[in-house]
């Protein structure tokens, strides 16, 4: 099951357009939801992830298709329903540097599940992803009952540990083996932000 991947290395944003560099330098950071499969946003998705096989060839030791892509739109985890799901492309200026996904009070009422949060390789150690789980937060913020942000990262990812660590989350001690993975999940915690 696919909502467990988290990982800040091994990706560059790689989208369909690109922006002059110096351009790209001002462009705030925004996030824009995708909602289809057949939408422009989603086409960047598609080439964001095809561009990027590190992970999955680190984690999984297979490349990404668009497979990959169609998951992160659509795959639920048990239980879940497609109205709790939310998947956001994060731009900077008409260049996709990233996405996050989560999945609205799971796997239980009073949770944030983020499923997967990655952020281009060119576009890493500048605050991105800080600034994404502010906006995540900000975002986030008008549903009742969150109190607790979940998430899982893959063991042998220790820079996505280390952030992660950084962002106040914490390690549960729960571990999950995943069929694909090499290495089992670290489940980690933290408050929701206020």
């Amino acid at each position: 099951m696919r909502h467990a991947l988290n990982t800040l290395s091994g990706w560059m944003g790689l989208g369909p357009m690109h922006t002059e560099p110096a351009q790209l330098e001002h462009a705030p950071l925004t996030m824009r939801r995708i909602l289809e499969h057949n939408s422009r946003d989603f086409q960047a998705l598609v080439s964001f992830i095809l561009a990027n096989p590190q992970y999955r060839l680190e984690t999984e030791q297979r490349h990404p298709s668009r497979d990959d892509a169609l998951k992160a739109l659509y795959e639920l985890p048990p239980r879940a329903k497609a109205a709790q799901k939310y998947l956001w492309g994060i731009w900077r200026g008409d260049e996709l540097v990233g996405f996050v996904e989560v999945i609205r009070h799971w796997p239980q009422a009073h949770y944030l599940y983020i499923g997967q949060l990655m952020i281009g390789q060119r576009w890493q150690r500048l605050g991105h992803g800080r600034t994404v789980l502010r906006m995540l937060a900000e975002r986030s913020g008008s549903w009742s009952g969150i109190r607790r942000w979940r998430l899982a990262v893959v063991a042998s990812q220790s820079s996505a540990l280390a952030f992660w660590k950084a962002m106040s989350f914490t390690d549960t001690g729960q571990r999950e083996n995943m069929p694909g993975y090499l290495v089992p999940l670290v489940m980690m915690e933290r408050m929701a932000p206020r």
